[in-house]
């Protein structure tokens, strides 16, 4: 159990991860279905009659905890010395992870105002807030204590962790198109279904070590559990196997264009004769407000699930017990709560709980620099509270900077952002016919010193099927059209 504990923490504040998937692909004209992951109004603005998206892997990761050094080879970064490899963190320890799998994409347009898409996904997030420092090296030490110490603890600590399954239909819709504005609104409905669920929530922590060499703990409180199907942390593999509860999700979008002038179009028609033409997007300025994975997820909880109110004898002296010991031997939560109920007050807290989505609240503007260039900036902000949940995964503000030249059968991005935890990345990415894949942060091999932030993207999708219908976004220019 121990070992177990150690890992977690290790993989939750080491391979963290980033809130943000594919990164400047996302944003691209051309991404079809996965512009939905960005804005839900997306879909109606695409080039494409249909766009279809075979397989696609996105990762990212971030965290004030831990770093490595880019001299170092990440296959050698030494988890037998961690203290080593730690960033010192300014005020509480803070983390985030996240991950999907799209096994499908596929974007069907069905007349100039309407379009629809489907995204089954497989996802992962966990985020860490608030975490004493002090607690955390004592947790990475397997919790023994090597020299006497005195960690007191009063600030709230979160950990929420979920892996779910989900299906989303989007549907976006053109209500206005004039010569001087483009509006579009976009809704997604996802079905969620629960895979495996886990918590924590430290309220007040005193441990130590006194001068005696005598481990002792005072008042605990706190809450922590995991869905049924995981309370057995020895057969993890059959857990996942499992089909949980189901519920519901939300997406919602709502853009503005602000086309081209007509006389915008003469100088750039030759463009259109070159190989690799960059098929100029018809608007100079385009405003996107979106509210992203708004919902929640419900889990069977276990049995063992439990809450921690102080010692079990509380006459304002500590209990010269170790904390180490009473891990050991422990290979599931009912054994957990069993064994903690021997120093503490243990109420069993068994049945149902919820946690929310990943919610966020993204505003952003895409500007039209021409000649196929253009230059996104985008603030996303953490919306968890929004939902009624028992506990909830928060998202790192960040702010995007993220420029890019894309054409009809290539795109080159090159994302900057700085989060929360004043990370500063520089990504970059690439689509190429079907093939698009990226990394979220270049500047390891080229300047930074210390990496806390890292991902990558890849994905394979269709291209060469533009629609044949009347555009109502293609502008009128003397001499011919120039569309999308």
């Amino acid at each position: 159990m121990r070992s177990i504990l150690v890992f977690v923490f290790v993989s939750v504040c080491f391979f963290g991860a980033q809130a943000q998937t594919y990164p400047g692909f996302k944003h691209d004209n051309r991404s079809g279905a996965y512009g939905t992951l960005y804005q839900p109004a997306s879909l109606v603005h695409s080039p494409y009659r249909y766009d279809i998206g075979f397989l696609s892997v996105s990762a990212e990761g971030t965290n004030n905890i831990y770093g490595i050094n880019r001299k170092t080879a990440f296959l050698n970064f030494n988890f037998n010395n961690l203290d080593a490899e730690r960033v010192k963190a300014d005020g509480p320890l803070r983390a985030f992870v996240s991950s999907e799998v799209n096994a499908l994409a596929i974007m069907y347009k069905l007349n100039p105002r309407l379009a629809f898409s489907i995204m089954p996904r497989v996802r992962m997030a966990t985020s860490l807030t608030g975490l004493d420092p002090k607690f955390f090296e004592y947790a990475e030490e397997g919790f023994e204590l090597t020299e006497e110490s005195n960690v007191s603890m009063q600030d709230r600590a979160n950990l929420a962790s979920a892996v779910w399954k989900e299906f989303a239909i989007t549907f976006s819709y053109l209500l206005k198109n004039d010569r001087y504005n483009r509006v579009s609104v976009g809704a997604g409905l996802k079905v969620l279904s629960s895979v495996g669920g886990a918590y924590a929530q430290l309220n007040e922590a005193e441990f130590g070590l006194d001068a005696a060499n005598r481990e002792f703990v005072g008042d605990f409180s706190g809450r922590y559990g995991v869905s049924k199907n995981l309370e057995d942390l020895d057969n993890l593999d059959e857990a996942f196997k499992q089909s949980g509860q189901l519920s519901l999700g939300l997406d919602l979008g709502i853009r503005l264009e602000k086309p081209l002038k007509v006389n915008s179009c003469i100088p750039y028609q030759k463009l259109q004769k070159r190989m690799f033409r960059p098929r100029i997007a018809p608007y100079r300025l385009r405003l996107d407000v979106s509210l992203l994975d708004f919902g929640r997820l419900a889990f069977d909880g276990s049995d063992g699930n439990g809450e921690l109110n102080g010692l079990l004898i509380p006459d304002g002296n500590p209990v010269y017990i170790s904390l180490d010991d009473k891990l050991k031997g422990v290979d599931n939560i009912p054994e957990l709560s069993d064994s903690l109920a021997t120093v503490f007050n243990v109420a069993k807290r068994g049945g149902r709980f919820t946690m929310s989505l990943p919610t966020t609240f993204n505003i952003g503007a895409d500007w039209n620099l021409m000649s196929g260039f253009y230059a996104h900036l985008g603030l996303t902000l953490d919306a968890s509270a929004l939902t009624l949940a028992d506990f909830r995964i928060k998202t790192p503000m960040r702010l995007t900077v993220s420029p890019r030249w894309e054409s009809s059968l290539f795109s080159v991005y090159l994302p900057a952002t700085i989060d929360q935890y004043s990370d500063v990345t520089m990504g970059l990415g690439c689509r190429f016919g079907p093939v698009f894949f990226g990394v979220n942060d270049i500047l390891p091999v080229l300047a930074k010193n210390e990496v806390r932030s890292e991902g990558f993207y890849f994905g394979l999708k269709t291209f060469f099927m533009p629609k044949k219908d009347k555009d109502p976004s293609v502008i009128e220019c003397p001499g011919g059209r120039l569309k999308k």
